[in-house]
């Protein structure tokens, strides 16, 4: 993914778990690694095996746009 031009500017983090620490949600499916992607205010959790979703990854960080024009928005705001 590293050599992926799309995903150029993306920055990779991990957190190493202690013990004591909590048990997650799903934690311990198959021994698949939780990863948590963000990018702007959205936010999507994988849990990746042996074989990586490079697809799946690779649609989350395409750009999303919305049309302004269809929202409910006043024309003239009063004064």
């Amino acid at each position: 993914l590293i050599k992926e031009p799309s995903l150029s500017r993306v920055k990779y983090f991990q957190n190493v778990r202690k013990e004591g620490d909590p048990i997650l949600p799903g934690e311990g499916k198959d021994d698949a690694i939780r990863v948590v992607m963000y990018k702007g205010q959205r936010k999507s959790v994988l849990f990746v095996g042996d074989e990586i979703p490079k697809q799946e990854i690779l649609d989350f960080y395409k750009p999303v746009s919305q049309d302004l024009s269809k929202l409910k928005v006043p024309k003239k705001v009063p004064m």
